[in-house]
C-alpha cells in the first residue's frame, strides 16, 4: 500500500480506497473524517493546562478554614488553614538559608493536649522569607497576625507560610501612654500598639537583639522593658544610635517577658531621639542632687579630675568651670568596670588634671552625693 493509502480512508460501504474524499467517488457513501493524531495530541495538552490553572486557581481562592492550636491533630498533615493570633516571638531571618520564622498563639490562647503546647512555630523559605522582609511583613513580639498556611504536624507543630499575601499584620493607631499607665493596666494592654516616651537608663547590645530600661523622671517609681529584636535591628527599618541618658520615643507592641511588661518596637525607625544627653554642669546637678537621686537620673559631665583616694583608686574628685575653690563631686567608678580597664587609662583616670567626659547615674553613698559609672562604655573620653 502507498504512503498516500496509508494516510487516506477506505470507503465503509464498498471498501475501495477514498483517499481524503468525504463522498465516495464510486458508490456515493459518505465517509466520517477522522481526526489526526497531532490534533487530538495538541487538543489534549490544551484541556490538561486549563485543568491545571482551574486547579491552581481554586487551590489559591478557596478559603482555609480558621482553626485554633488546639484543633490541630496528627490527621491534618498538609492540610491548608488559617490561624489568627498573636506572634509569640519576634522573626527570625537566616539570610544565609533563606528562611525566616517566629512562634505564635491564637488569640484564645489555647492549649494544644495532643502535642503539649500552646505555640506553633511559622516558617516561610526563600525566596517567600526574603519577600515578607523586604515587605516589612516580618512580625515581632506582640503583633496580632493572620496567617494562612499549610500545616507539617509530626512530631511537633508547625505552619509554613507559601506565599507573602497568605500573612497580614494588623497594626493599631498606637495608643500614647505613660509608665505609670502600663504599670497598673498593662495585663488590660497586653498585645496593643503604644507609644512611650522616656529616658534610657540602661542600656545592652548584644550584636542580634537589644535590652534597655525606660523611665519618665517625672514618674520616677515606674520604669520599662525595652526588647529591640535583630529583625528591626538589621533588616526593617533604620535604627538610630542609642545610647544610654537619651529620651526617646517608641512605638511598638505591648508584651510580657517573664511576668513583666515590655515594649517591642515595630522595626528600626519606630524608635524616635527625642534628645540626645548632653554635659549638664556639675553646679546644676548639686543644686538639684537629691532630685536627680530620686529619679536614678542619668547625667554626662565634662570635667577635670582633681583628687582621688589612695584607698580606692576608683573613687576620683572632679570639677568643672561652674564650681571652683575645693568643692568637687566624687566620681565613683564601679569595681567591676575599674577591673576591666588597662593600665595606661587608670593611670590617667588617677592623674590631676586630666579631662574626662562620662556618663554616670546620680546616687548616694550614705549622705554623700555621688555619680557611678556602671559601664567601660560610660567613659567616653579621656584627655589631658
Amino acid at each position: 500500500m502507498s504512503g498516500e493509502q496509508v494516510s487516506g480512508a477506505n470507503c465503509p460501504s464498498c471498501g475501495r480506497y477514498v483517499g481524503r474524499y468525504e463522498v465516495c467517488p464510486y458508490c456515493g457513501a459518505r465517509i466520517k473524517t477522522r481526526i489526526s493524531i497531532k490534533v487530538l495530541f495538541v487538543l489534549s495538552l490544551v484541556i490538561s493546562c486549563v485543568g491545571i490553572f482551574f486547579i491552581y486557581y481554586a487551590a489559591r481562592t478557596s478559603t482555609a478554614p480558621t482553626i485554633h492550636i488546639q484543633d490541630v491533630t496528627g490527621e491534618m498533615n498538609y492540610a491548608r488553614v488559617r490561624i489568627v493570633g498573636y506572634a509569640y516571638t519576634s522573626s527570625t531571618y537566616d539570610d544565609i538559608q533563606g528562611r525566616l520564622y517566629f512562634s505564635m498563639v491564637d488569640e484564645n490562647w489555647t492549649y494544644n493536649e495532643e502535642f503539649k503546647t500552646y505555640t506553633i512555630m511559622v516558617f516561610a523559605y526563600a525566596p517567600t522569607a526574603r519577600d515578607l522582609v523586604e515587605l516589612g511583613k516580618a512580625p515581632v513580639s506582640g503583633d496580632k497576625v493572620e496567617i494562612v498556611g499549610t500545616l507539617r504536624v509530626r512530631d511537633s507543630i508547625s505552619l509554613i507560610i507559601n506565599d507573602p499575601n497568605d500573612i497580614i499584620i494588623i497594626r493599631e493607631e498606637p495608643e500614647n501612654v505613660t509608665l505609670e499607665i502600663i504599670d497598673y493596666n498593662w495585663k488590660i494592654l497586653l498585645g496593643k500598639s503604644v507609644r512611650v516616651m522616656g529616658w534610657l537608663v540602661g542600656l545592652d547590645n548584644y550584636t542580634t537583639f537589644i535590652t534597655a530600661d525606660m523611665k519618665d523622671y517625672s514618674y520616677p517609681d515606674f520604669s520599662l522593658s525595652i526588647y529591640v529584636p535583630e529583625i528591626a535591628m538589621r533588616w526593617v527599618g533604620k535604627i538610630p544610635k542609642i545610647f544610654v541618658g537619651d529620651k526617646v520615643e517608641i512605638v511598638g507592641n505591648l508584651w510580657e517577658y517573664r511576668g513583666a511588661p515590655e515594649i517591642v518596637p515595630w522595626n528600626g525607625s519606630s524608635i524616635r531621639i527625642v534628645e540626645k544627653l548632653s554635659p549638664t554642669n556639675l553646679s546644676t546637678i548639686l543644686n538639684n542632687q537629691e532630685e536627680y537621686v530620686d529619679q536614678g537620673r542619668i547625667v554626662m559631665v565634662n570635667a577635670t579630675i582633681v583628687g582621688y583616694d589612695a584607698s580606692f583608686n576608683n573613687k576620683l574628685k572632679i570639677q568643672d568651670s561652674s564650681i571652683s575653690g575645693s568643692k568637687s563631686v566624687v566620681l565613683w567608678i564601679d569595681f567591676g568596670v575599674w577591673g576591666e580597664l588597662n593600665e595606661t587609662i587608670k593611670e590617667k583616670l588617677n592623674t590631676f588634671g586630666t579631662h574626662i567626659l562620662v556618663i554616670g547615674t546620680c546616687k548616694f553613698y550614705g549622705t554623700s552625693f555621688e555619680i557611678a559609672v556602671c559601664d567601660t562604655s560610660w567613659i567616653l573620653k579621656i584627655w589631658e
